[in-house]
């Protein structure tokens, strides 16, 4: 049988042969959209990058464009956006957990409110195989109007969120359960009433692990940068309600309705 391009002697021969080469072309076309961004050769897919982390070998980007990665040094890059397992395409902030092997991220999207475009927050995503599969949570503080997650910080089983209109909420067991943090109570009841204090407009965290008997947790609000401490469960202060606190020589003094508690953290 002679071949020329498509056309065969025979013509039921002719008409699987030019279907197959579509139906390749079109599956060829779909694995490039679903896989790859622009060659480096070109540049990425955004240039505005929100975030940077190293997640098992591989460099991860944030990006206003969805999440991006290369395993060798940039030669080659990968994406994933709201076509391939994301809520959306504009990311706020990325943490890896090297312990437990998973990677968090946070999206959003913008809607209309009385002529105005607002941003929108999506919850937390996360993966656990490199971007296989993707799963969304919606923690209180993480999702809702004006509530975008800036950053995203931890430590083993802990991680912390710090939300603009969410607040700062974390979870101390890996995600299986979540609660808000406030720096005082009158912040815990400013946020029940749905009234803004600034120190609950969080844009930054930072876990500090250099401390001995204590972790502590650093984070920047519209009204200055707070420091939360956690000590071991054998080192809770001796009064619930807290009057005062102070810190000097590696150690933190707590005053409270029950006495004064000593905390090592030096």
């Amino acid at each position: 049988m002679e071949i020329y391009g498509c056309f065969y002697r025979s013509k039921q021969v002719k008409k699987l042969y030019c279907l197959l080469l579509f139906l390749i072309a079109i599956s060829s076309s779909a694995a490039v959209l679903m896989k790859t961004v622009d060659e480096p050769l070109t540049g990425l897919s955004n240039n505005t990058i929100i975030a940077i982390t190293p997640h098992k070998g591989a460099i991860w980007m944030a990006t206003s464009q969805g999440l991006i990665f290369t395993k060798d040094g940039g030669e080659t890059w990968n994406r994933y956006d709201e076509s391939n397992g994301l809520v959306s395409d504009e990311i706020s902030a990325l943490y890896s957990d090297d312990i437990n092997g998973r990677l968090w991220t946070t999206t959003n999207h913008t809607v209309t409110i009385s002529g105005m475009t607002v941003s929108h927050a999506d919850g937390l995503t996360f993966t656990d195989n490199e971007g296989m599969l993707w799963d969304t949570i919606q923690p209180a503080g993480s999702y809702g109007y004006q509530a975008t997650v800036f950053d995203l910080t931890g430590n083993d089983s802990l991680l912390f969120g710090a939300s603009w209109a969410g607040g700062l909420f974390g979870t101390f067991d890996g995600g299986e359960t979540w609660r808000k943090i406030y720096y005082s109570k009158a912040d815990s009841l400013a946020d029940e009433a749905d009234t803004t204090s600034y120190t609950n407009l969080y844009f930054s965290a930072v876990v500090d692990t250099s401390h001995s008997d204590s972790l502590v947790l650093w984070a920047g609000t519209a009204n200055g940068l707070m420091r939360y401490v956690y000590g071991p469960a054998d080192a809770k202060p001796s009064s619930n309600y807290i009057y005062d606190l102070a810190s000097g020589d590696g150690f933190l003094f707590i005053a409270g309705d029950s006495g004064l508690s000593r905390l090592d953290f030096g």
